[in-house]
């Protein structure tokens, strides 16, 4: 009866714990900020925009950093998003326009060769992606208690 009794009160106080663990993980002690957004647009990255949607709104979820188009779905912009399940920012990056080039190149010296295989032997070409990425990196600083 007695050791009922003792396991029924650790059993009763397993809520109390796991509240003021959820607590302390709330709370504003942590060194990192909550989810910061930020909207961009083409405009904001002229010629360097890489995206085939002209707006959307980046998201540092520390340590997840994601782009979020204007319909609501979600990329990553780095592993730890693409860890969270996010579809890869390549689905939506243009085409870079030098591609064409090295589709020439790799035609050269194969006649045999037609456009579409030479493609498939350079394989996808897109405009750089780390202009979006430090940016949205910049949203995603630890807090320093110190200050």
């Amino acid at each position: 009866m007695k050791k009922t009794l003792i396991a029924l009160l650790l059993v009763a106080s397993l809520p109390t714990q796991a509240a003021k663990q959820v607590s302390a993980v709330n709370s504003r002690s942590s060194p990192y900020p909550l989810p910061v957004t930020k909207k961009v647009c083409k405009a904001d990255f002229g010629d360097r925009w890489m995206l085939t949607v002209d707006s959307g709104y980046m998201t540092c979820d520390y340590p997840a950093v994601m782009f979020t188009t204007e319909d609501g779905e979600c990329y990553s912009l780095n592993l730890a998003a693409d860890n969270r399940g996010h579809k890869e920012i390549e689905l939506i990056l243009q085409d870079d326009p030098k591609r064409a080039d090295l589709i020439e190149y790799a035609m050269w010296g194969f006649p045999m060769k037609t456009r579409e295989e030479a493609a498939q032997d350079v394989g996808p070409f897109y405009k750089r992606i780390a202009p979006l990425r430090a940016a949205a990196q910049k949203l995603c600083k630890p807090i320093n208690h110190a200050d």
